[in-house]
């Protein structure tokens, strides 16, 4: 909207309806100089009088007065947080104050918005992906950063909305959370397999089973779970191999002797490698003779199964003893007696 005279022009800019934004500086009466209308007549008394009145009259000079009427004590209309009155006369004098002024407000174009949305959503892929330090706090910063921003353009008067912007941080933020925290569980589940697992044979590691073992003798200690076995396995004549056709065939037999055992027990049922060529398994819930017909299955599958390479088909047999739970067994008396059968 233009006004304008002979000597002068203002422009003030319009929002949406043709509304103009007012540039609120603070409550009406701490922004402008205000007088009750008793202070009025208790001055213009004083004048009468002649006594000096209470208001200055040079108050006034080159001044523009408003004389309005204020809501105070009126218990139908409701005030607002930044009046303790309805600021009707307040948004009026302000308006006046600032097409006088010439402190509008001003809304940036629509592009500003969706670039500052943009580089939002960008921001936490770059503050908080990988494994970067005071990732959290960056995070935070950022959203501080961007409310100062606001805060100090509005000082400038120029009002952005960064409801839009301050959304689009958070969503990212949490996505990028969320593909950390999945990203960082599938991490540790991966050193966690590293950990506990042989890495020629894919088996268990013996200080894995030995850990797994403890804990089952524990509870079937207690009675209230029933016995289980142990099956110590020695891959016969393995020295032969390894000193024929070298330690590549060796490491191949290893590996698909370790495969034969895991398709030859149940998923509840731990096979580790015990360390060289023997191998040790641990059948839960199993009575002596179950583990001797286990024990017979695994070795029958071993020997009917060839292994093979690009030269060479080479037929392995193997050993196996088997212990079974007693009441006070530990699992080094177990693997002993395992070792002795074997």
């Amino acid at each position: 909207m233009i006004i304008s005279n002979s000597t002068d022009t203002i422009r003030i800019p319009l929002v949406e309806g043709n509304k103009m934004l007012i540039n609120w500086l603070d409550k009406w009466e701490r922004t402008f100089r205000h007088y009750s209308f008793l202070d009025i007549l208790r001055a213009y008394k004083d004048y009468l009088d002649n006594d000096k009145p209470s208001i200055e009259a040079s108050s006034f000079k080159d001044s523009i007065c408003v004389v309005a009427v204020t809501a105070t004590g009126l218990y139908d209309i409701k005030p607002v947080p930044l009046e303790a009155q309805y600021p009707g006369v307040g948004a009026t004098l302000t308006a006046i104050n600032n097409i006088l002024y010439r402190q509008f407000i001003k809304m940036p174009p629509v592009w500003f918005n969706w670039m500052l949305i943009y580089i939002l959503s960008l921001l936490p892929p770059l503050l908080i992906s990988e494994e970067r330090p005071l990732r959290e706090i960056l995070s935070v910063a950022s959203v501080l950063v961007v409310a100062f921003l606001g805060y100090l353009l509005f000082i400038a008067n120029v009002e952005i909305d960064i409801s839009l912007p301050l959304l689009s941080l958070f969503g990212s933020y949490v996505a990028v959370g969320a593909y950390n925290f999945v990203r960082v569980s599938m991490e540790r589940r991966n050193f966690l397999n590293l950990a506990v697992t042989d890495g020629l044979t894919g088996l268990y590691n013996v200080r894995y089973f030995r850990m797994l073992m403890k804990t089952e003798c524990m509870v079937a200690g207690d009675g209230s779970a029933k016995s289980f076995c142990v099956l110590t396995i020695d891959i016969d004549h393995f020295k032969n191999f390894n000193d024929t056709y070298g330690h590549q065939v060796g490491d191949l037999v290893l590996r698909e002797v370790a495969e034969v055992i895991k398709n030859s027990v149940r998923a509840s049922d731990i096979a580790a490698r015990y360390g060289g060529e023997e191998m040790i398994i641990m059948l839960k819930n199993t009575s002596l003779d179950e583990g001797l017909n286990a024990a017979e299955k695994i070795r029958s599958n071993i020997e009917t199964h060839l292994v093979k390479d690009r030269d060479n088909i080479y037929k392995v047999t193997v050993s196996i003893g088997v212990s079974s739970f007693c009441y006070d067994d530990d699992e080094d008396m177990l693997i002993k007696r395992a070792d002795g059968a074997l």
